[in-house]
């Protein structure tokens, strides 16, 4: 069983629901069933920009992280799986490339800070990977391509590409609820596994990302 649901942007309470409670009735409700849980590479918090490794400690930076980690202990105790995802993007889904092609607006946040993404389809492969496997493999696995990009070197692609200026840096608003995270993270052990991403940074995905706003 694949656990894969989002809050839509929900807040703490909606963590609450659909991931402490959520996690904890779906585990009673089909005991003995391995379960595959997608959790986020958010609840590392890292800020340095140091690679990260599943060894790594979690710093969770708001209690709906802090919510996440709970439903993946949970999961682990019950020897499942947890897939920590990068930022998710595909055809119809970027807010970084949205914002820049409509409104020449950058992301929130330091040009400087490492984002670590995955293509839909990569992501795709990998949870079907995991479901095939013979024996499913407990333990946490990252999922994210293999080559993080800081927010300026993907502004500077995409203006290369687009030849359209690079947007200037916005600051980040105290409430803000994403910015901080500055770190790269490490996919190799879910590459020793046998995955290998179809596209391996950002740049090579985002192709298809542009050609679904110009469609």
């Amino acid at each position: 069983m694949v656990m894969c649901a989002s809050t839509r942007g929900g807040g703490e309470e909606a963590y609450r629901n659909l991931y402490a409670h959520g996690t904890r009735n779906t585990l009673e409700a089909f005991s003995g069933t391995p379960v595959i849980f997608c959790s986020s590479t958010a609840v590392y918090g890292i800020t340095d920009g140091r690679w990260i490794t599943e060894e790594h400690n979690v710093y969770p930076s708001s209690g709906k992280n802090g919510l996440l980690i709970q439903a993946e202990q949970a999961v682990l105790a019950a020897g499942g799986t947890v897939v920590r995802l990068g930022a998710l993007y595909g055809p119809g889904r970027c807010v970084l490339v949205s914002q820049y092609v409509t409104k020449g607006k950058a992301l929130p946040g330091a040009m400087n800070r490492w984002l670590n993404y995955i293509h839909r389809d990569d992501a795709a492969a990998a949870l079907h990977l995991l479901c095939t496997l013979r024996e499913p493999p407990a333990g946490i696995y990252n999922l994210t391509d293999r080559t993080p990009m800081q927010m300026g070197e993907i502004y500077s692609y995409l203006s290369n590409l687009l030849g359209k200026p690079a947007p200037q840096p916005e600051p980040l608003p105290a409430e803000a609820r994403r910015g901080f995270s500055n770190q790269r993270i490490s996919c190799s052990r879910l590459m020793a596994l046998g995955w290998e991403p179809l596209y391996p940074s950002f740049a090579d995905g985002v192709h298809n990302v542009l050609e679904a706003l110009e469609e």
